[in-house]
């Protein structure tokens, strides 16, 4: 089965690296600090293409979906892999956002208040993004859709700033930085407040806990070491992880595979040029 690393990362198709249901694209540069990118979903690729199946990444993103539809969406932060069906032609684009930059965008409803799962915008109360789902459903070419919600979000800058908690910034790098190798402990002492206050103020903006983000990120960091043969021992022991019976129950959570399983089916080469 293909994996899509994230909600918007590379696909791998039976190993064919250069087979992708899917572009990413950057965001303009006052948007950077906010969102991670914008990606689109080729409908003739997810249409040809099996099910394939989405891993954790710590970010939440907005989905805006089909042809002259109102369909629009907000993801939560997930915490375990969801296998997505294969075989229609999907139309989806989506912005993702940074872990714990979101909120300012969302009218300050908390990161801890929406599921893993998506909800619609109208039945997450966000009126705006529901008029501007209607607007990208009915516009055709991708990058024209593209620029209508980065112009809606550029519009919501004045606020995005005001949605972010500075100590929940500051830890949430750390732990990007230390690649999940943290302990909550050292985070509390960071941000300069008790573990039971970081854990609320985290949860409000990122949708996970403290510990729980460092696990997303550590699982990410092997994602990435993930590309060449592994010694899973030795990498065990540099993220942190107690041994590798550790590492490899972290991995089963977060993917619903074992190590090695994922990774034949992340990087395996392929055999056309």
């Amino acid at each position: 089965m293909p994996v899509l690393l994230g909600r918007s990362r590379r696909l791998q198709d039976s190993g064919a690296r250069s087979k992708h249901i899917y572009r990413e694209f950057p965001t303009a540069a006052a948007l950077a600090p906010y969102v991670e990118c914008y990606w689109a979903i080729d409908p003739a690729a997810a249409a040809a293409g099996g099910a394939y199946r989405v891993l954790p990444d710590g970010c939440m993103d907005l989905l805006f979906e089909g042809d002259g539809e109102v369909c629009g969406e907000v993801v939560g932060t997930m915490r375990t892999a969801l296998v997505v069906p294969g075989g229609g032609a999907l139309r989806l684009l989506g912005v993702r956002f940074r872990p714990g930059m979101i909120g300012g965008f969302l009218g300050g409803i908390p990161a801890s208040a929406l599921p893993e799962t998506a909800v619609a915008f109208d039945a997450a109360s966000l009126p705006g993004l529901t008029e501007l789902a209607r607007r990208v459903g009915g516009t055709p070419a991708t990058a024209d859709r593209f620029a209508l919600v980065e112009a809606h979000l550029l519009a919501l800058l004045p606020r995005a700033e005001g949605g972010v908690d500075p100590y929940v910034r500051a830890v949430a790098a750390h732990v990007l930085a230390a690649r999940g190798a943290v302990r909550v402990a050292e985070l509390s002492a960071l941000a300069g407040v008790s573990r039971q206050h970081l854990t609320r103020r985290f949860k409000v903006q990122v949708g996970l806990a403290p510990k729980e983000f460092a696990r997303v990120v550590r699982f990410r960091a092997l994602l990435a070491a993930a590309a060449a043969p592994v010694d899973w021992a030795a990498l065990a022991a540099d993220l942190g992880y107690y041994d590798q019976a550790h590492l490899i129950g972290d991995f089963r959570e977060f993917s619903g595979l074992t190590p090695e399983v994922l990774r034949k089916s992340m990087f395996q080469k392929s055999k056309t040029p």
